[in-house]
């Protein structure tokens, strides 16, 4: 039972799609009864109400009496299900788990098509991002999606991750004329209210604002470019988009070359999810996450 995820949508994405994978490589069942608020939006993913509300009980009782085992990750840990030694999970009939880098590529690798299948929107979320989707076909040959992530990413670790409207527009500008006999549009998925008005050169295209729709609007794209976020990195995975994680900063400070303007044939890929947990502070066993 996944009871407890941390952070917002993208990485409670990741987890979750971790931990499924592993469970369909060993036939057995997950109950996330914190996914509950978003089950009338990825309802291929949902159990049963009254199944999630008792696991939730359960859950918070658990915490409590310590009943059932929790595997438990404290922040930046991360646990590779993917080893040998995760199969003793098997024999717990069950088992809760608390944290967010739980982490199995492999298994993600060989089940990625059905993680795609249950984590496909509704169809009324589908049908307004190809309406956006085709409003910016109907101008265009090319369509990238930007992400934008201003708003926490000002202050989280002293901003190395945050970017201005005009440093986004910069490279905007450096994709454009990679293209020059073809018209681009850009979709623009932000979590701040951004001003574009003074950008006639760019076709901007506002993207409608609920953060699942933006998700699966950059999913449809044709390129994404956007901070270091599990946001895009699941667009990027669950459409097999090429991405360029804007991280220039970071890039400097850590001593690697810094890509200020991405070339679209150098710089860009499909998310590959063993990244996920990349910047995980420590890598633990089972044996030490087990309580």
């Amino acid at each position: 039972m996944l009871s407890s995820q941390y952070g917002r949508l993208g990485n409670k994405l990741w987890t979750y799609a971790n931990v499924l994978s592993y469970a369909m490589e060993f036939d057995l069942r997950v109950v996330n009864p914190s996914f509950d608020t978003m089950a009338s939006v990825f309802s291929n993913t949902y159990n049963n109400y009254f199944q999630n509300k008792i696991a939730s009980v359960t859950s918070r009782i658990n915490n409590k009496a310590h009943l059932f085992p929790s595997v438990v990750l404290e922040n930046g840990q991360l646990l590779s299900l993917d080893q040998i030694e995760s199969v003793n999970l098997i024999t717990k009939k069950l088992i809760f788990f608390h944290g967010l880098y739980f982490y199995a590529p492999k298994c993600l690798e060989n089940n990625k098509e059905k993680i795609r299948h249950l984590f496909t929107p509704s169809n009324t979320i589908i049908s307004r991002v190809k309406a956006i989707i085709a409003k910016a076909k109907s101008k265009s040959d090319i369509i990238i999606g930007v992400h934008i992530r201003q708003g926490d990413y000002k202050t989280h670790s002293n901003g190395i991750m945050y970017y201005s409207l005009d440093e986004y527009i910069k490279v905007m500008r450096c994709l454009k004329e990679q293209f020059q006999d073809k018209k681009v549009s850009f979709i623009i998925c932000s979590d701040e209210y951004q001003n574009l008005s003074s950008y006639k050169d760019l076709n901007l295209i506002p993207a409608n604002g609920g953060v699942v729709e933006d998700l699966y609007t950059l999913a449809h794209c044709d390129f994404i470019f956007g901070p270091n976020s599990t946001f895009s990195h699941w667009a990027s995975f669950w459409g097999k988009v090429p991405l360029h994680i804007l991280n220039y900063r970071a890039e400097s400070i850590c001593g690697s070359n810094p890509v200020y303007l991405p070339q679209i044939n150098a710089h860009f890929k499909q998310f590959d999810p063993n990244d996920f947990g990349k910047f995980a502070r420590a890598h633990i066993t089972l044996k030490e996450a087990i309580r």
